[in-house]
């Protein structure tokens, strides 16, 4: 492997940080926890009438989504022309491992909102953060580096999150021999470990990261005349992307996969303890296989973007993630092995979604122009991505509620992963020569 910088290694680290939400938070132990919490509810009051917890907690992700869409491109154009992109990333993986530690009081079902009100936070900063320190990489990496030090990333990240999830468990399914009074105990005590070690890595790697090399404007973030500029900078990207064929298809492909990965990844859980009825310890075991073999995936698909090139890796992945999701629609709690059968699945989705998120990243920078407003092109990027989920989770919410399941939606997913083939068949294979062709011919 190639020996990295300090920047480098600072810029891999921060996966290694903030991986443990996704895993902890947001997959393994949290959505397990809420439903043990809620099962007694029945349903939840809100505005819109009696609505299904499971549904709730689907509809609060859509909606820190939806908060991350609409802010993203403007901050992000803010901070491309204040040169404070380490103080937007610093201040949302602040609010995202705070809103984490705070889930530590959600100990009874009379404080349910308070749990879906701090994870919607949680959610909020950290894939507010994300569009950030995902637009680092083409400047502390040549092109032909990035798809390496990409996958590097997520494989910390994966290796990261299960460490600290090994030790959560170890203390959920040995309370007793920790001096806990019940289960519940070091489970709250997991969002409060994930909040500090999100918290306390991060502020070490962002330390270490690059500061953008523009110049601050003057007038500050707060004035009418930055606001303006940063408008500005939006439109320019804004045209930019137009007049890119092979951006306009590649962020169309990536709309498509990222309604199915994202929305997979959160829902995963909910669908094995409401669709298969697997206990919670067979599920967050599930859950680590995947994380351990996406390490070995995100790695794998690296080494075969070199082989192959960028775009045939990807629709390799994509077209294993559609088989996985008709699999999964003919899995059937009645089945005898049906446990057996989703570790199996479980190990075909780690080991292409640590392939398809680490070729997705490194594949949108090489498809950048030169001296681009990385931060803005991150944030169409970041963009697409949560109007996916915000798509994703919707359907999972408005399918449960009105049919009682989820495989439905999750055939649904499975059809956007052969949309995203069908969008990047006008893409071409990236190169610093086909980049600058689309961006002056067409």
């Amino acid at each position: 492997m190639t020996k990295l910088s300090t920047s480098q290694k600072a810029w891999v680290m921060y996966d290694w940080a903030n991986s443990v939400y996704s895993l902890i938070i947001a997959t393994a132990i949290f959505p397990v926890y809420y439903v043990s919490m809620t099962a007694d509810i029945g349903s939840l009051d809100t505005i819109f009438g009696t609505v299904d917890p499971a549904a709730v907690y689907s509809f609060s992700l859509t909606l820190a989504f939806l908060i991350v869409a609409l802010g993203s491109p403007v901050l992000s154009a803010i901070a491309d022309r204040t040169s404070k992109r380490h103080y937007f990333l610093t201040g949302f993986c602040s609010l995202g491992s705070a809103a984490c530690i705070g889930l530590y009081w959600f100990d009874a079902s009379t404080t349910v909102w308070l749990a879906v009100v701090l994870s919607v936070l949680a959610s909020v900063g950290f894939w507010g953060s994300i569009v950030f320190y995902n637009a680092y990489l083409p400047e502390i990496a040549e092109e032909k580096l990035r798809d390496e030090l990409s996958a590097r990333g997520f494989a910390m990240g994966y290796f990261g999150s299960s460490l600290l999830l090994v030790v959560c468990l170890a203390m959920i399914l040995a309370y007793e021999t920790f001096g806990f009074e019940s289960a519940a105990q070091p489970t709250r005590l997991s969002f409060l470990l994930v909040g500090i070690w999100w918290f306390g890595f991060a502020m070490t790697c962002i330390y270490f990261l690059p500061k953008p090399r523009k110049p601050a404007a003057p007038d500050g973030i707060g004035s009418d005349h930055t606001r303006l500029t940063a408008m500005i900078i939006l439109k320019r990207v804004a045209a930019q992307v137009r007049r890119s064929k092979d951006l306009r298809f590649y962020l169309l492909a990536y709309f498509f996969f990222s309604t199915g990965v994202q929305t997979i990844f959160y829902i995963a859980n909910l669908y094995g303890a409401n669709e298969l009825e697997l206990p919670a310890g067979k599920l967050i075991a599930t859950i680590l296989v995947i994380q351990i073999i996406a390490i070995v995936g995100a790695l794998s698909f690296s080494r075969l973007s070199a082989w192959l090139g960028n775009l045939r890796a990807m629709q390799t992945a994509l077209s294993l993630w559609a088989l996985l999701c008709g699999l999964a629609f003919l899995m059937d709690k009645s089945q005898a092995w049906v446990e057996y059968y989703f570790y199996a699945l479980g190990a075909g989705v780690g080991l292409v979604m640590g392939g398809i998120q680490s070729l997705a990243r490194s594949t949108y920078s090489k498809l950048l122009p030169p001296d681009a407003d990385n931060t803005t092109f991150y944030s169409f990027y970041d963009v697409l991505e949560k109007i996916g989920v915000v798509l994703g989770t919707l359907l999972v919410g408005v399918t449960l509620q009105m049919t009682g399941s989820m495989k439905p939606a999750i055939l649904m997913l499975g059809g956007m992963f052969i949309l995203s083939l069908l969008a990047l068949i006008p893409v071409r294979e990236p190169s610093n020569a086909s980049r600058q062709a689309s961006l002056t011919a067409e």
